[in-house]
């Protein structure tokens, strides 16, 4: 068994989230997972194409929802999946357009985007500008480095 909470201990953020209890925590990442574990969930396609790609979204959901034989960090939170990726991109359009599903139809607290950028290309405006707006609606987003 694995236990993730014990990542979040040290910083006492597990404790003050109450295992997530109440919280609405949306995954932008590359399909629906297939986690057996988390309680309920509910998810969106924002591609035309397959969600089928869902090897890193099953971990992300894992690590953070994850019941039995994997302890997410926030167990008792509402999660929320959205499939970014289209044949392994992720177009600026199509994340913006989840980032702002998430804040006003899933009414998400945290959106996680599990994602990024070649070190070359600033992040694109219009993702920018999306996460602007679910700030200034006290969205906290973590996005991966």
């Amino acid at each position: 068994m694995r236990d993730y909470r014990e990542l979040a201990r040290p910083s006492g953020l597990y404790e003050s989230a109450n295992g997530g209890r109440s919280a609405r925590v949306a995954v932008l990442d590359s399909g629906i997972p297939s986690v057996k574990s988390i309680l309920s969930y509910s998810s969106r396609n924002f591609t035309s194409g397959s969600e089928r790609d869902a090897e890193h979204s099953t971990f992300v959901g894992s690590l953070l929802f994850g019941r039995g034989d994997i302890i997410g960090i926030c167990p008792e939170a509402s999660a929320f999946f959205g499939n970014v990726f289209d044949g392994g991109v992720a177009r600026p359009e199509t994340v913006a357009r989840a980032i702002d599903c998430a804040v006003s139809e899933w009414k998400a607290d945290v959106i996680n985007l599990s994602l990024g950028f070649s070190r070359s290309q600033d992040c694109p405006k219009t993702i920018r500008a999306a996460c602007e707006r679910a700030a200034k609606n006290g969205v906290v987003l973590v996005a991966a480095s």
